[in-house]
């Protein structure tokens, strides 16, 4: 009898590590999001430190499908950054570096508390680990 109530919970131990490992999953990929916004980020603000004091210059801009166009900026001395819920203002330069450095932070305050969320999780699926290994040798749970 007592070699049933050990496989229940050697069973529910090992759906508690699915649970956990597919929560570890998830955070995972949000984790990466995250990272590629991030990049982003920090891409738009270099691009904006490095353009000329010049008023017109001349870019290429991606049309998608590694295809570009050729083109003049009349007026680089203003930019249009994305506010959220898609909608965008109006910014001088230094004001759209401002906006995009406060959302950079914010998105590594978010990506610092998702790795702690995964360590916490990985020591879970640790701890798990461990009881399973003492339950099948038959040692009793510390």
């Amino acid at each position: 009898m007592a070699e049933i109530g050990q496989q229940q919970d050697i069973q529910y131990l090992a759906m508690q590590h699915r649970s956990y490992q597919q929560q570890a999953q998830s955070i995972q990929q949000q984790l990466n999001v995250v990272r590629v916004s991030i990049d982003e980020c920090k891409k738009a603000i270099n691009t904006l430190d490095e353009l000329p004091g010049e008023s017109e210059l001349e870019s290429l801009i991606p049309i998608g499908s590694g295809s570009f166009l050729n083109a003049r900026v009349m007026n680089n001395d203003k930019v249009v950054v994305d506010i959220g819920a898609g909608f965008r203002v109006e910014k001088s330069v230094n004001g759209a570096k401002e906006i995009l450095n406060k959302r950079c932070d914010n998105l590594q305050k978010i990506m610092e508390n998702m790795t702690q969320s995964l360590s916490k999780i990985a020591e879970k699926l640790q701890s798990i680990e461990s009881l399973i290994a003492q339950q099948q040798s038959g040692q009793p749970p510390q």
